[in-house]
């Protein structure tokens, strides 16, 4: 593992207010509050946060420079449940696009992260989960450190456990805004 930090978060009473909120704001009718969910943010070192589908969200990163290896933890990462039910309910992944002002440093470069997304994109469909990509800056923008603060959802030491976070607590609260 990149980091053997785990760190396990307890989803606030405040939170579920905010989460009806913003569903019933934006006509949003799927019910995330219920659901096993896990989300990546995926690179060399991929950050990792699952939600239980009662309160605790568990953030973690590690390394995935072999995507071989780090297909074969995904594959049994899939296949847990903390309900004991079926496999998470759905996977969040962050999207990787390369922008012009960026293809000269990806020139003749392999894009690891690209490879490491199409390998994920594999096990969910083996596994039959439903999966999402939303861009960093999405996530990012609306779950800033100071509303991860407020929330009481900031784990340290953990760049991109929390980034995955983001994702993870982004697609709670709007399932529904994909980029693809």
């Amino acid at each position: 593992m990149a980091n053997d930090k785990v760190v396990t978060l307890e989803i606030p009473v405040s939170f579920w207010p905010f989460l009806a909120s913003v569903h019933n704001q934006h006509n949003i009718t799927v019910n995330t509050k219920d659901q096993t969910i896990i989300a990546l943010d995926p690179g060399e070192t991929t950050g990792v946060a699952e939600f239980d589908g009662l309160k605790d969200i568990k953030v973690y990163q590690r390394e995935t420079k072999n995507i071989g290896q780090s297909y074969d933890w995904l594959e049994k990462q899939l296949d847990y449940d903390p309900r004991m039910q079926s496999g998470f309910d759905h996977l969040r992944i962050e999207d990787y696009r390369i922008y012009d002002w960026k293809s000269t440093d990806h020139s003749w470069s392999p894009v690891h992260t690209l490879r490491w997304i199409g390998a994920i994109q594999v096990a969910a469909h083996v596994k039959g989960i439903p999966l999402s990509f939303c861009m960093a800056q999405h996530a990012k923008g609306f779950w800033t450190d100071s509303k991860l603060k407020h929330f009481d959802l900031y784990p340290t030491g953990l760049k991109h456990g929390k980034d995955a976070l983001r994702h993870l607590l982004y697609y709670m609260l709007y399932p529904t805004k994909v980029d693809h």
